[in-house]
């Protein structure tokens, strides 16, 4: 393209020296005509007319080409600007003095400006990149033909990342910059890097055993609970001695063959119990969960997966199975010998009924058997009245027999027995059916002053005339063995009861001792990066201060230096040039600036950190609570900022009152605090995907209650914590403090965060959390504790929510 143009302006040059080499010959001609003969001027004439004919030809042939060549040079351009708008980026051609000399459509089109606008502008007219600008002066400073770099430029108010490519031409008067945007890329490559640090975190402290195995038995990786689980001192020290899990570990080798066998078959494999060995030579209990490997033929190259160790489990379970299989012999015991009585009192119903079927043919025959009976047998008419009794044993209470018959038994019994008796009467002889009953007698023993109560079994039995036979035995020895029974009974289940209630309570302790571990470790870890970050900050953030003031007086000094020579040497204000000195004096303070206030943003993080994790939790301390609260604030931040367009950043509305400093375990207020905004964030997302028009928002409001009657010690600290998110119904927020419940999905909550803040705030600080809360408008907690703390406070575990 430049060749053609200097085409094209060479053959204009030609055209003006021609036209000036014939104004010269014309006025050549015009004084020779003064003076020559008219032979000569004929002569001079024609030559004239003959050289300006070939000039005019020349000249015709000349712009001919020229035409050509206009038309070559039209469609060069014109293949090149398409070639340009078709390149997928941004594409510039900049001058060595750093202004556009033109770009494409796409470049101009990202700042909503159009391509003309650029042209003969300084490179860095839209102040959106500076690094931009740099590379661009360092590439003409060099003597390289091309090079490459990526920078970052605000296109729009949105840092992009772009990929430029240069390549200087014109003999390195101007360059072609031709540039991809990789922003993309970088937020992949990020997410990627930020995704490996999570899930080698979650691999690194999980509290189970993770795992990778060759098929042969060998580990490729392990975590550190894995070695734990098996007692070595780290990952490395297991790989290194495990050669063969199989023969190495499984008190049953087959074990190992199985699960390779089912992995091999079924894919994967979850609660694959057995029995390793501990380095320590005992014997522990292991519950393995995997999965098989494929490569892309479908061939299995490794098995992956996780181990439990559930030695303590095992040895519950085994004590509540003897506890239950020795239950259950004592109720099949129990359960035996009252079948074998209830048989035993079958029989000897069946066989009086024979009896009594038999003795009404014969008075005689019926006396006869009655006298050979042991049982009271009694003939009652309608009205209950005696008109026989037999009673062959001496030892029951019915002697002598005339002073009954003859009676109603309104007459012999106490009131609540007589009406029973009649009752019963009345029923066997309207039913025609024989009728069974127990009752009890206040009865007086031989050789016994005192009333006992006896307990008798009856069967009423209608007979002809309107009577009934009434044949009773005593029973109050098996009432007694059933009554010793059904309490044996009772204190066995209230005992199986218990032991139930104590493997609860035990699951539930195992639960919050590892939440608690979990917080402990987060704490420690939490308390040793803020140490190990304050450290260099410190060093930075005071270091700035001096920096600032020596840049400054550099400045300073630069300025009189310009002052006093304004006008300096070539080289020096080619120098001054090529570093954009002017530039550089208006930036830098502005960059020192920055910087400190970036160092005093992680100092306020690292302050933050310190304050909410407070190693000395556990220690009575008087503390500013609004600390504690901005602590977890700041430690929330990310999730109180806008993720995307769709869902908007929560607001924090803070109305703090003027609190003394309180006397109190302040990292484990932290956590509640903790708790109770992490759940409050939580209903705010869930109730922004229903409701978007609905500004999200906490409000956090501070004051102090005081008695009247007392003193000013018994003044309490109210802190209200409420949010516009999706809020409980009556039922959830009944519950909200229960140990393990809920309402979040599985995975994402253990159910003990709101658990232990109330034992937190009630037990260790003799204070008072409550929640108020309308569906779908939101919640409210409240949390009151005393400024002076109480003497009977209890510890508490620490947890999460």
């Amino acid at each position: 393209m430049q060749d053609q143009e200097k085409t094209k302006e060479q053959l204009i040059e030609e055209i003006a020296l021609l036209r000036q080499q014939l104004a010269k010959t014309e006025l050549a001609a015009q004084a020779c005509l003064a003076g020559d003969t008219l032979q000569q001027q004929v002569y001079r004439s024609t030559t004239l007319e003959s050289a300006l004919a070939n000039s005019h030809e020349q000249l015709a042939l000349e712009t001919a080409e020229r035409e050509f060549a206009e038309a070559a040079l039209r469609n060069a351009q014109d293949q090149l600007r398409a070639m340009i708008e078709a390149v997928p980026g941004i594409v510039s051609w900049i001058g060595d003095d750093l202004r556009y000399l033109g770009v494409n459509r796409r470049l101009a089109q990202n700042y909503g400006l159009t391509p003309d606008v650029f042209v003969g502008q300084d490179i860095g007219f839209l102040n959106s990149s500076s690094e931009f600008k740099d590379f661009i002066r360092e590439f003409f400073a060099h003597p390289a033909q091309d090079d490459f770099r990526e920078i970052t430029a605000l296109v729009n108010g949105i840092p992009r990342n772009y990929l430029l490519v240069v390549q200087k031409y014109d003999d390195n008067r101007a360059a072609l910059i031709v540039g991809i945007d990789i922003t993309e890329r970088h937020q992949a490559e990020a997410a990627l890097r930020e995704a490996e640090i999570k899930y080698r975190s979650i691999f690194e402290n999980s509290t189970e055993g993770i795992f990778q195995t060759s098929i042969e038995g060998r580990y490729l990786s392990a975590n550190p609970r894995l070695a734990a689980i098996y007692g070595y001192d780290s990952p490395e020290d297991l790989i290194a001695s495990i050669t063969d899990v199989g023969q190495q570990l499984y008190v049953e080798p087959n074990r190992r063959r199985e699960f390779a066998d089912r992995l091999q078959r079924e894919g994967s494999i979850t609660n694959f119990e057995s029995q390793v060995y501990h380095t320590n030579g005992s014997l522990i209990w292991i519950s393995e969960k995997a999965r098989a490997v494929y490569d892309e033929h479908g061939n299995v190259v490794c098995y992956e997966g996780s181990v439990e160790d559930i030695t303590d489990r095992k040895h519950a379970e085994e004590h509540l199975k003897r506890v239950t299989e020795e239950l259950e012999q004592r109720v099949e015991e129990r359960t035996t010998a009252l079948k074998e009585l209830n048989r035993r009192l079958m029989l000897e119903i069946n066989e009086r009924q024979r009896v009594e079927i038999a003795l009404r043919t014969s008075e005689t025959e019926l006396r006869a058997l009655f006298s050979a009976m042991t049982d009271v047998i009694t003939v009652f008419d309608a009205q209950g009245r005696y008109l026989n009794m037999v009673t062959p044993n001496s030892q029951l209470p019915y002697l002598p027999e005339v002073d009954r018959v003859g009676k109603t038994v309104y007459e012999v019994l106490p009131p609540v027995q007589a009406a029973l008796f009649v009752s019963h009467i009345q029923r066997a002889l309207n039913t025609r059916e024989t009728v069974s009953l127990e009752y009890f007698l206040p009865v007086t023993r031989p050789r016994s002053p005192d009333a006992a109560q006896v307990w008798f079994v009856a069967n009423i039995s209608p007979l002809p005339d309107n009577r009934v036979i009434w044949v009773a035995r005593d029973i109050t020895l098996r009432k007694q063995a059933e009554e010793a029974m059904r309490l044996s009974e009772a204190k066995e289940r209230e005992k199986s009861q218990e032991l139930a209630q104590t493997l609860q309570k035990l699951k539930q302790a195992q639960t919050q001792l590892v939440q608690s571990e979990k917080m402990s470790s987060l704490g420690q870890l939490v308390a040793g990066v803020a140490h190990e970050i304050n450290n260099p900050v410190n060093f930075i953030y005071g270091n700035l201060v001096y920096a600032s003031r020596y840049t400054q007086e550099l400045l300073d000094l630069l300025q009189v230096y310009q002052q006093a020579a304004p006008d300096p040497d070539p080289n020096l204000k080619a120098q001054m040039e090529a570093v954009d000195l002017d530039f550089l004096q208006a930036d830098l303070p502005k960059l020192m600036n920055s910087m400190r206030v970036g160092a005093e943003r992680i100092r306020e993080i690292v302050r933050s950190l310190q304050s909410f994790s407070r190693l000395d939790g556990a220690e009575l301390k008087v503390v500013d609570l609004h600390e504690g609260i901005e602590s977890s604030l700041m430690i929330l931040q990310h999730r109180l900022k806008s993720e995307s367009q769709t869902t908007p950043a929560i607001s924090v509305v803070k109305n703090y009152a003027d609190l003394p400093p309180v006397k109190c375990y302040a990292g484990q207020l932290n956590q509640v605090f903790m708790n109770v905004l992490g759940n409050a964030i939580d209903a705010i997302e869930t109730a922004g995907r229903n409701r978007p028009n609905i500004e999200p928002m906490i409000s956090i409001s501070t004051e102090i209650k005081t008695n009247d009657e007392a003193s000013d010690k018994s003044g309490r600290v109210l802190i209200r914590i409420e949010d516009n998110g999706s809020g409980m119904n009556e039922s959830i927020c009944q519950r909200v403090f229960d140990p393990f419940f809920t309402t979040k999905p599985v995975g994402k909550g253990t159910g003990l965060g709101m658990s232990i803040s109330h034992q937190i705030i009630v037990e260790k600080h003799s204070g008072q959390i409550s929640c108020r809360s309308i569906e779908g408008e939101g919640t409210e907690f409240a949390i009151e504790i005393p400024l002076q703390p109480a003497h009977n406070a209890a510890p508490v575990l620490q947890s999460t929510a």
